[in-house]
């Protein structure tokens, strides 16, 4: 599906250049509607139904914005956030920027952040387990590694509380996930343009962000920030897969991760015996969880045991859950080393 995007302004120069900057690159993704004058939009919306509207400061007083159409102020001063009640994009950045911003705002009121995985969307997944020592983060790199050689766009977030992306993931950059969140609680409409210059990009493709140096930073992101972060990523990058990795608690923000923002719930366990009396009642508190919400969880969960041996443990029988099946345990090997082996386990096919 296009995004059906007007453009009005009274300089006409400024948007046939913008015009035929986005015909040339994003003619696949973009409906284009160009306007000189209110009069001329006003009769178009009353008969036409659009997603993204942005308007230049001389448009000011225009008041016959449809509902359910994001809008957007083109402003000539860098760095504004706000102008007119509505967010604010300068109009001299780069066209890809202006298109990425339109991309943020299709997501707010339309399904191009698709937590379903539709055509066109991006699916989500969580990585995830009840217990420590499970091998989670190796399972979800291996996974990433797995998706990038299949030609897949693929984004890894780690929001362990000391999560180390750099484990798994090696690329240049010098800005890291505390910069992302900063401006992501500082609420700058520039996070789009953060999240760009802090994405580093690891030889197999997997793109990621750097740790910062304060856990703190990731523990103290709310389920708003967290969404918002998520719906900016799809936006930025068009990922086809965004691979979540988290511990499994029971606050706000891993509720509503499970509740609604991801499509897919990847279990991991070791199949010892305190690893499934764990996994046992966080399947508990899932049920529990899915009759508060009023929303199905448990049929997005799928098991993965990991680092799994018949002769230590043992796979849990008449689970409401799917099983993709199990892994092995590896010795001796460098985390980036391990996720490498892992990644071409056909296990990995089944998620």
């Amino acid at each position: 599906m296009k995004i059906k995007l007007v453009i009005a302004d009274s300089d006409e120069k400024y948007i046939r250049r913008l015009s035929s900057y986005f015909q040339i690159h994003y003619a696949d993704k973009l409906e284009l509607y160009l306007f000189s004058s209110k009069e001329a939009l006003r009769d178009f919306l009353k008969e036409n139904v659009v997603h993204v509207i942005l308007l230049g400061e001389d448009m000011k007083g225009f008041a016959e914005l449809p509902e359910h159409t994001a809008c957007a102020w083109l402003v000539y001063a860098a760095g504004l956030n706000e102008f007119e009640g509505r967010r604010a994009i300068c109009r001299f950045q780069k066209a890809e920027r202006i298109y990425r911003e339109i991309l943020s705002l299709f997501s707010e009121v339309d399904g191009c952040f698709g937590f379903g995985g539709g055509e066109g969307s991006t699916r989500v997944c969580l990585f995830t387990s009840a217990q420590g020592g499970a091998g989670t983060s190796t399972a979800a790199a291996a996974w990433a590694l797995h998706l990038a050689v299949q030609g897949k766009r693929v984004f890894y977030l780690n929001l362990e509380s000391f999560g180390e992306s750099g484990l798994y993931f090696e690329g240049e950059g010098n800005q890291n996930f505390s910069d992302v969140i900063f401006s992501l609680k500082s609420k700058k409409s520039s996070l789009s343009v953060k999240i760009e210059s802090s994405i580093r990009t690891d030889s197999s493709g997997v793109q990621y962000f750097e740790a910062g140096e304060n856990p703190f930073d990731r523990t103290e992101l709310g389920v708003e920030e967290i969404e918002r972060l998520l719906r900016e990523l799809s936006a930025v990058q068009e990922y086809d897969v965004l691979i979540v990795d988290r511990e499994l608690t029971l606050d706000p923000v891993f509720t509503e991760l499970a509740a609604g923002m991801v499509s897919q719930i990847v279990l991991v366990d070791d199949g010892s015996e305190t690893g499934n009396r764990k996994l046992l009642k966080a399947l508990e508190a899932v049920k529990v969880l899915e009759k508060r919400k009023g929303v199905p969880i448990l049929t997005k969960c799928v098991l993965l045991y990991n680092r799994f041996s018949s002769s230590h443990g043992r796979k849990l029988e008449k689970l409401p859950v799917s099983e993709a099946g199990g892994i092995p345990r590896y010795e001796g090997a460098s985390p980036r080393a391990l996720a490498e082996k892992l990644s071409v386990l056909p296990v990995f096919e089944k998620l």
